[in-house]
């Protein structure tokens, strides 16, 4: 019955594995953060980039949709000066008269 009472001890070969999985683990988990910071900065340029397309583009349109509406101003401007029977040549611009079959 005094031997059941004697705490085993751990075997070397194991306690060497114990602290040799240890160290590997602790790299790991170096290795991972340095691996996540580098992600986090790679993801912050990538929105950065995106934002500055973003802003390109959207100035772009912008743009674009301010000569669009000059265009439309002038033209709408000139109907107050309606000739008689240029109506529908008007209303022919805005309309898509090319023919399309339907399956």
């Amino acid at each position: 019955m005094s031997n059941m009472n004697i705490a085993r001890e751990e075997p070397e070969f194991l306690k060497k594995w114990k602290v040799e999985q240890e160290e590997r683990l602790k790299k790991k988990d170096e290795n991972e953060e340095v691996m996540k910071e580098k992600l986090r900065l790679q993801a912050r340029q990538e929105l950065e980039d995106w934002y500055k397309r973003y802003e390109t583009q959207l100035e772009q349109t912008k743009s674009t949709n301010r000569e669009a509406e000059s265009d439309f101003v002038a033209e709408v401007g000139g109907m107050n000066h309606i000739e008689p029977g240029s109506e529908w040549e008007r209303v022919s611009k805005h309309c898509d008269f090319l023919y399309q079959q339907v399956d």
